[in-house]
């Protein structure tokens, strides 16, 4: 029962994949650009905008674009190289770290309000690469990708137009993906369902209220057959403090408490069989 309540923390990530794209900001006309592809099978699922296509390619095969004149400058103490189209409009940026050699990071156009930006580190590999759109002195992302030391695909976010992250993929070192989690919303933003998939094709999917609670949880094995769910009672502050397993005909099977610090922290979970008797870990 210790996964019961894993799978919302993975939203915890987002905030610690933030990257900013404000120093040497783009601000000039499009280009169209072919997005890095990557080797993960149930992202391809999760396919929102054309241009982010699912294959067998690296951030460092991006198609190249075809620029007219480059432009060699420093802003804010970076090294950066402007390259211009036969418009003379800007379609993309490299810029260097501080030994003037290396490339640090490189913007991409990729339509006229929304580039991509892909970093390096010290090899020349890339570590990152997000796709933003721009609204004048404001952006929201549309995707975010991180990579191991590898090169290979570990972390995929996309968002919808609100800039609400609509599925997460996380994957082994060696690329293969092994969870990756739908999200669907109320109007007022909140999360209607989460759905959560695993490498083997196993899969559950919990509702929540208009509140932002989670109701219910049910779980599918790996040809799409129920079977079993949970029920949650939450106290006041939207925290769950049971979770009622049942099989597919509405027996239920088990039940766990949970228990939390004055800070919202959980401290117990102790699971139970529908007569009472504790079952031990």
């Amino acid at each position: 029962m210790k996964n019961i309540i894993r799978k919302v923390t993975l939203l915890s990530i987002i905030s610690a994949m933030a990257v900013s794209m404000t120093a040497c900001k783009p601000t000039e006309a499009p280009m169209e650009v072919k997005l890095p592809e990557t080797t993960t099978t149930v992202c391809e699922e999760t396919t929102v905008y054309e241009e982010t296509s699912v294959a067998e390619t690296t951030p460092e095969e991006t198609t190249a674009p075809m620029e007219e004149r480059v432009e060699k400058v420093y802003v804010d103490g970076e090294y950066c190289e402007k390259y211009y189209d036969a418009n003379d409009e800007l379609i993309k940026m490299d810029i260097y770290k501080e030994d003037g050699v290396s490339i640090d990071r490189v913007y991409k156009r990729a339509s006229e309000d929304s580039w991509y930006l892909t970093k390096y580190d010290e090899n020349g590999t890339a570590i990152s690469q997000d796709l933003a759109k721009f609204v004048g002195e404001d952006s929201r992302y549309i995707l975010k990708r991180m990579y191991n030391e590898s090169g290979k695909l570990v972390i995929e976010t996309r968002f919808n137009e609100n800039g609400d992250m609509i599925s997460l993929c996380m994957s082994m070192d060696d690329g293969v993906t092994y969870s990756t989690m739908l999200i669907d919303y109320y109007d007022n933003k909140k999360i209607r369902t989460i759905k959560n998939i695993e490498n083997d094709r196993s899969y559950s999917v919990e509702n929540y209220n208009e509140s932002g609670q989670r109701m219910s949880r049910y779980c599918y094995d790996t040809e799409g057959v129920f079977t079993h769910y949970f029920e949650y009672d939450n106290d006041e502050n939207g925290k769950a403090v049971r979770a009622t397993k049942y099989s597919p005909d509405g027996v239920m099977i088990e039940y766990t408490l949970f228990k939390y610090d004055s800070k919202g922290n959980q401290t117990e979970e102790k699971t139970y069989t529908p007569d009472g008797k504790l079952i031990e870990d």
